[in-house]
């Protein structure tokens, strides 16, 4: 991947860990810190989000950005 995709999913990846709450709660409770999240092969560490992990568990409005 080019460093301007891998920048810009890293950007994605942030702005979720950030203003998304269910985000944010999901990536806690799998124990990722996004800070230590600074290149692509770091996304291996990241749990995959799936139906039963993360949408039956979350509610709709906290699954979108705040901002």
């Amino acid at each position: 991947m080019n460093n301007k995709k891998e920048n810009k999913a890293l950007s994605v990846f942030k702005t979720a860990a950030k203003n998304v709450p269910a985000y944010s709660t999901f990536l806690k409770k799998n124990n990722i810190n996004p800070a230590k999240i600074k290149n692509i092969e770091d996304f291996n560490l990241v749990p995959v989000v799936d139906k039963k992990s993360y949408i039956q568990i979350n509610s709709f409005d906290d699954s979108f950005s705040e901002k």
